[in-house]
């Protein structure tokens, strides 16, 4: 007896479903967020003076004189205008004060350096996926073994902020895709 052909177009591919990671994976990432938080913590005291130009212009804007180096100068002296932004928020919040200001820009970078962190876990996951999740936590282990990553998510600048929204954005593209959606 022959098999029917189905009539009418072929279903599209269902996208793979999404498996939990495994314990392995989920403890790398632990271990790898536990390394960064203490190499960050460790250079906790780095600072160039690159974000104090881009405070400068935060309170500035903060003030009304819009994001200007020098109030009546309309110069523009700074590539980080959403740091800016953040830094602009984060003075509203806190005050102008240099000391609590960058005490707060190093906070909130490294709360960019976890977020990253986790994108690239995603990523990896991804990308290799497994039942352990070991990808993911390979890629985290050896990013937060990176002194740098730690180290400038830490130095008041925009650098987590991009690495995150970066790695996030390449999850989303790369999910989209496999859901057979269009970039």
């Amino acid at each position: 007896m022959m098999a029917r052909a189905p009539l009418g177009p072929p279903e599209p591919p269902r996208p793979p479903a999404r498996r939990s990671p495994g314990h392995a994976g989920l403890a790398l990432l632990g271990l790898a967020s536990a390394i960064f938080l203490l190499i960050a913590w460790l250079y906790r005291n780095f600072t160039l003076d690159d974000p104090f130009i881009t405070f400068r212009y935060a309170k500035h804007l903060l003030h009304g004189h819009g994001p200007v180096y020098n109030p009546g100068e309309r110069v523009e002296g700074f590539s980080n205008p959403l740091w800016v932004l953040v830094s602009a928020a984060l003075m509203a919040l806190l005050g102008t004060e240099a000391e609590t200001v960058i005490g707060a820009a190093k906070l909130v970078g490294a709360l960019f350096g976890l977020v990253a962190l986790l994108g690239c876990w995603r990523l990896a996951n991804v990308l290799c996926p497994s039942p352990t999740g070991g990808a993911g936590g390979a890629a985290t282990l050896l990013l937060s073994l990176t002194v740098y990553f730690p180290l400038w998510s830490v130095g008041g600048l925009e650098t987590p902020l991009f690495a995150a929204a970066l790695v996030w954005l390449v999850v989303s593209l790369i999910e989209e895709e496999g859901a057979g959606g269009s970039p």
